[in-house]
């Protein structure tokens, strides 16, 4: 994705770009009296930690996998936790924010995944300013026809919808949801996978992520079905299998015809977005739904 504005990264990889407001369809819990001073204890213990006792293992890097729901992040979270193996990892959906203040330390390299962490990306860039641990984000996102003609199934469903009739999001949450994306991919601690090149080309993700963090997997990613780890939690994936192209296209299947039709009318920015985003060389797409 970019963008012709000058935004001068600084130090920490956030960016001179305004902070988008807070998304509307998530409410936020607000601090806790005294939670800067439990903030301020903890840096303090951590920073010990991480300073070379004997037996404690400095975290070098966190791993915040977010982004887009539908994206990816699943995916790239059991590949990533099945190929780098001897890391901190919770095999479920994990807040970046609250593992980084876990008072512990048992492994150099921490991975995370939630994808709602796209809205608190400055908050643990702020947490880790000053400290011996990198925070490294890894921004998941997917066509949005794609994410937008999609619906929970299965177990998931439990999660909640904020689209019309069950799609995972309206088009005004998408809206929401691209702002914060755009506005935190402009850090340079931040590293884009693209669902598509997540399953058709899984060996480049590997190449980029492994420069991106400074390690190489223990297991290839196109291999990760042999390393699955115990107790992985599933359910946004429906199992585990292995690449599975044919969701690409999905949103073009005539069940979502009037799903695209409405989106059309309700986002006239869409097809000119596709193009930047390098999904369409043109509108032509369009036609078939007019």
């Amino acid at each position: 994705m970019s963008t012709t504005q000058d935004l001068r990264p600084t130090a920490t990889g956030q960016t001179a770009r305004t902070r988008p407001p807070k998304p509307t369809f998530f409410d936020f819990k607000p601090d806790r009296p005294g939670g800067a001073l439990r903030t301020f204890v903890k840096r303090a213990i951590l920073k010990t930690l991480d300073s070379g006792l004997a037996g404690v293992p400095p975290l070098d890097t966190h791993v915040v996998i977010c982004g887009f729901p539908r994206s990816g992040s699943t995916l790239l979270q059991l590949i990533v936790e099945s190929c780098y193996q001897g890391v901190r990892s919770y095999r479920e959906e994990k807040s970046g924010v609250n593992a980084a203040r876990e008072l512990r330390r048992t492994h150099s390299l921490m991975i995370t995944k939630k994808p709602s962490d796209l809205f608190q990306v400055d908050d643990i860039r702020a947490f880790y300013d000053g400290m011996h641990t990198r925070a490294k984000f890894v921004l998941t996102t997917r066509d949005p026809r794609a994410v937008l003609t999609s619906r929970y199934s299965g177990r998931a469903l439990a999660n909640t919808t904020r689209g019309p009739d069950g799609y995972v999001m309206s088009s005004e949450v998408w809206r929401e949801w691209f702002t914060h994306f755009e506005y935190v991919s402009q850090g340079l601690d931040t590293l884009i996978v693209e669902f598509a090149d997540l399953v058709k080309d899984p060996l480049s993700v590997q190449e980029r992520l492994s420069a991106f963090i400074g390690r190489a997997p223990d297991v290839p990613f196109d291999r990760f079905l042999d390393a699955v780890p115990d107790g992985f939690e599933t359910k946004a994936l429906n199992g585990v299998r292995s690449f599975d192209t044919s969701s690409l296209d999905r949103w073009r299947e005539p069940k979502y015809r009037e799903r695209i039709q409405q989106l059309l009318r309700e986002m006239p920015e869409l097809p000119t977005l596709l193009v930047r985003l390098g999904y369409e060389a043109d509108a032509g797409w369009t036609k078939e739904y007019a």
